[in-house]
């Protein structure tokens, strides 16, 4: 099932990973496997909803950083 609606989602969230490809890619495919799997779950939730289980963009891109030990942009 493909995330209609949210391309401009997935491409703020890949701007805002300053990691390695392989990193950024794996990410991105896992984010969006758990975006599917929401809908398959739930095939009439809003893109709301949808944004609301993920996160923000910068924040979710941020955590991740965090959680990789890669200083996020513009962190002091």
């Amino acid at each position: 099932m493909e995330c209609v609606g949210m391309s401009g989602y997935f491409q703020q969230l890949e701007q805002r990973l300053d990691c390695p490809n392989g990193t950024r890619k794996r990410f991105l495919t896992k984010t969006r496997q758990a975006a599917e799997e929401f809908l398959r779950e739930k095939p009439d939730a809003t893109r709301q909803e949808l944004i609301d289980l993920l996160g923000d963009p910068e924040e979710l891109a941020q955590g991740f950083l965090a959680q990789e030990g890669i200083s996020f942009p513009g962190d002091t």
